[in-house]
């Protein structure tokens, strides 16, 4: 079968399922025997790919999938499906909608701890005391930020937080900081985000809310047009991989934007600052 056909297939199929599921899927393998799936897993594993296996109960009993690439757009699925599909060791590769409780997994934290953790990340952004704030990005790993210059999408990587006034202005990023109001220290409302309105420009519900994530894709689901730049290569996307994988929380201020952390070493960092909307996309 022709590429460009079973492209136009898949896209079919999936097009009548996206209204029931709340996000998709690439299956790198499928089998009743978790245990068979080991090798693809660690496979993928070391391809940067950061699977996860799933188990679906059908009608002959449990299923178990080595899944990559959770993404809310069918688009950016499809991209990834090609991609692989075009590298003979994941030639059987294919897109599965999936519902939102797959895509969400709230990890087990001290709520307390994390509380007051986001609340001094907000004082120290409200004071705009980056210095401060550095003491919260990990050193070994940096972070991300996400911007929109003009009507695209891009993620910075920074190793640490410029503190010198013109090092700030210079990485053209910071400044979006002084667009806030107030970054607001309500009592943290842990479940489901708000949604964001493109054409009122306002939220679902207020305050500041926290959701647990298995599998972060915000970042690598742009990679395609990532690589339109110049100071953007594959190693440069396989590190962005490896920050999206330590990701475990992300967090939206509706007085303010979204920040997405990590844990490691019984420390809570910053792992991206996300000021970036799809509207324009």
């Amino acid at each position: 079968m022709k590429p460009k056909f079973t492209f136009i297939l898949i896209s079919l199929f999936l097009l009548s399922v996206a209204i029931r599921a709340q996000g998709f899927v690439v299956v790198l393998s499928s089998d009743y025997n978790r245990a068979a799936l080991q090798e693809k897993f660690d496979e993928a594993s070391a391809d940067g790919l950061n699977p996860e296996i799933l188990d679906m109960k059908l009608r002959k009993g449990v299923v178990y999938r080595v899944c990559t690439g959770f993404f809310s757009d069918i688009n950016a699925a499809v991209d990834l499906w090609d991609r692989l599909r075009q590298q003979g060791k994941y030639k059987d590769v294919w897109v599965l909608p999936i519902p939102e409780n797959y895509m969400i997994k709230m990890p087990e934290i001290n709520r307390e701890e994390f509380a007051r953790v986001y609340s001094d990340i907000a004082d120290k952004i409200n004071r705009k005391d980056y210095a401060g704030l550095n003491r919260y990005i990990n050193p070994a790993n940096g972070f991300y930020v996400m911007i929109n210059p003009g009507s695209s999408f891009l993620p910075v990587y920074l190793d640490s937080i410029p503190t010198d006034l013109e090092d700030i202005f210079a990485t053209g990023i910071f400044i979006y900081f002084d667009d806030q109001a107030g970054f607001s220290k309500t009592p943290l409302k842990f479940g489901e985000l708000p949604a964001y309105n493109c054409e009122t420009g306002e939220w679902s519900s207020e305050g500041c809310f926290v959701q647990g994530v298995k599998t972060y894709s915000r970042i690598s689901r742009w990679e395609y047009s990532l690589l339109e730049y110049d100071d953007w290569d594959d190693e440069s996307v396989q590190k962005l991989r490896k920050a999206e994988s330590m990701i475990i929380l992300r967090t939206v201020n509706t007085n303010g934007f979204e920040i997405d952390f990590a844990f490691d070493n019984g420390k809570w960092y910053i792992a991206a600052f996300d000021l970036a909307t799809d509207c324009n996309h």
